[in-house]
């Protein structure tokens, strides 16, 4: 949907070749950066089987990108946990989540993708579930939880922020 200054008004994406019979694509967030940059992101999934006959399920990337014209559409060539969050780093780039689960940070700027693992202290996992960045600086936030290595449910999970520079 976009909001035209008084009312909202549908705005389709555009058509998505899927790589597999079945598979369904999801958009988990939207980043305006200006008029001409505009960022979804988002996976794609889908049932099979592997080379032993086994159910497995694929998961894919997304990511879309509005150059103020026109969409282009990614979809990731590997089996990958989807994109689940994107913020504007306040410099004309993206900062991008990988996975909730011991979540990948991406900095886009241009077409230079960097990636950075949230960091962890040493025997832990991490589970990143919101980023935003300060207005008016180049400072992004992150919102979520640590816990001991290997047990999501451990009720000794604490809750965590992380900080960009």
């Amino acid at each position: 949907m976009r909001w035209n200054g008084r009312s909202w008004a549908a705005a389709p994406t555009p058509a998505i070749t899927l790589p597999a019979p079945g598979a369904a694509a999801v958009l988990n967030d939207i980043a305006v950066v200006g008029p001409g940059n505009v960022w979804a992101v988002g996976g794609v999934s889908w049932e099979g089987a592997d080379d032993e006959g086994d159910d497995v399920t694929y998961s894919r990337t997304l990511v879309m990108h509005w150059n103020g014209r026109s969409w282009t559409t990614s979809i990731g060539a590997g089996n990958a946990q989807p994109y689940t969050e994107v913020e504007p780093d306040g410099k004309g780039g993206v900062w991008i989540v990988q996975s909730n689960w011991n979540s990948t940070l991406w900095h886009v700027t241009g077409s230079t993708w960097r990636s950075a693992p949230v960091p962890r202290k040493a025997g832990t996992d991490a589970v990143l579930f919101s980023i935003a960045r300060r207005p008016g600086t180049t400072t992004v936030w992150g919102a979520g939880f640590t816990v001991p290595q290997g047990d999501p449910d451990d009720p000794s999970a604490d809750g965590t922020f992380w900080r960009t520079r």
